[in-house]
C-alpha cells in the first residue's frame, strides 16, 4: 500500500514479467543477477506515488490519450506487422504497452505541473582558470597573483590546459546551481565556483588533470540555455520526487 494506492501480488507478478525482459531482446534477466523482484516492486511503488499525486491534483490520463500514444509507438516500430514482431520478440502484449504508455503520459503530466515554476532565465558567471602540475606551483602562483600579477597573462604563460591557455584561461560562461550540478566537467571546480564572489580566487583545487586556480570575472542574467534548462528541470523533479517518496506512507505486506 502506497498512501491510498494499493499494489497487488498479481500486479507485481505482471511487473516482474515485464521487467524480466530486455527491450529488443528475447534474453530474460534473472532474479539472481539483478534482484528483479525488488526492481519491479520499486518501479510499481514509484508509479503508485505518481498516480496518487496525479489523482490528488486532478491530473488524469484518458483512454483516448493512451490509444494515441499506442498508435505513435506502432508507427515508431515501423507499422503494425513490425510492431507485432517486436511484441513477440520482447515477450510483451498489447496491454503491456498500454500500461507503459499510461505511465509515461502520467509522468509527463506530473512533470509539467511540478516544473511549471522552473525559471527560464538565470544568472550566468564567467570563469578563468590556471592549471599546473603541483600544489606547490599553484600556491606560488597564488602568491604572485596576490602581489599583482595578471591572471590572464599568468594563464597564458603557465597553464597546462591547452584548450584555455591561449585565451588567458577563459573557461566561458556557466549557469551554476548547487541543487543542479553538472555544468562543469570537474565537480570539484563547480563546487568551489558555485558561491564564489566577484573577482574572488579559489584554489588550489585538485582534479584528474592537475591543480586548478579559478577566478570569477563576470556575471550576467540571461535566458537559460536548453542543456542547462534540462539539467535544472531534471534536478528539480528529482528533488521533488525524493521528498514525495520520503513523506509517503508505504506498507509492505508479507
Amino acid at each position: 500500500m502506497v498512501n491510498k494506492v494499493s499494489i497487488s501480488k498479481i500486479e507485481l507478478a505482471d511487473e516482474i514479467r515485464r521487467t524480466s525482459v530486455v527491450v529488443n531482446s528475447s534474453k530474460p534477466i534473472t532474479n539472481a543477477t539483478l534482484g528483479i523482484t525488488d526492481v519491479a516492486l520499486n518501479g510499481l511503488i514509484d508509479d503508485a506515488l505518481l498516480r496518487g499525486f496525479a489523482s490528488d491534483h486532478g491530473i488524469g490520463v484518458t483512454t483516448g490519450a493512451v490509444s494515441s500514444e499506442l498508435q505513435r509507438i506502432v508507427r515508431l516500430r515501423g507499422g503494425a506487422p513490425a510492431y507485432a514482431t517486436w511484441l513477440k520478440e520482447t515477450r510483451q502484449s498489447d496491454d503491456d504497452v498500454r500500461v507503459l504508455a499510461s505511465r509515461v503520459l502520467t509522468m509527463q503530466a506530473v512533470r509539467q505541473l511540478v516544473l511549471q515554476d522552473v525559471p527560464t532565465s538565470a544568472e550566468y558567471v564567467r570563469l578563468l582558470q590556471i592549471v599546473v602540475a603541483s600544489e606547490a606551483e599553484a600556491r606560488d602562483i597564488v602568491a604572485q597573483l596576490a602581489a599583482g600579477a595578471e591572471f590572464s597573462v599568468t594563464a597564458q604563460n603557465k597553464s597546462l590546459d591547452a584548450a584555455t591557455r591561449s585565451t588567458g584561461g577563459d573557461l566561458g560562461w556557466f549557469f551554476l546551481d548547487d541543487t543542479a550540478p553538472g555544468a562543469l566537467a570537474w565537480p570539484e571546480i563547480e563546487t568551489a565556483a558555485v558561491h564564489l564572489p566577484d573577482g574572488a580566487l579559489a584554489g588550489p583545487i585538485r582534479t584528474a588533470i592537475g591543480f586548478h586556480l579559478i577566478k570569477l570575472v563576470g556575471r550576467n542574467v540571461r535566458s537559460i540555455a536548453p542543456d542547462d534548462f534540462a539539467r535544472l528541470s531534471a534536478a528539480t523533479f528529482g528533488h521533488w520526487f525524493e521528498k514525495l517518496k520520503s513523506n509517503a506512507h508505504i506498507i509492505r505486506y508479507p
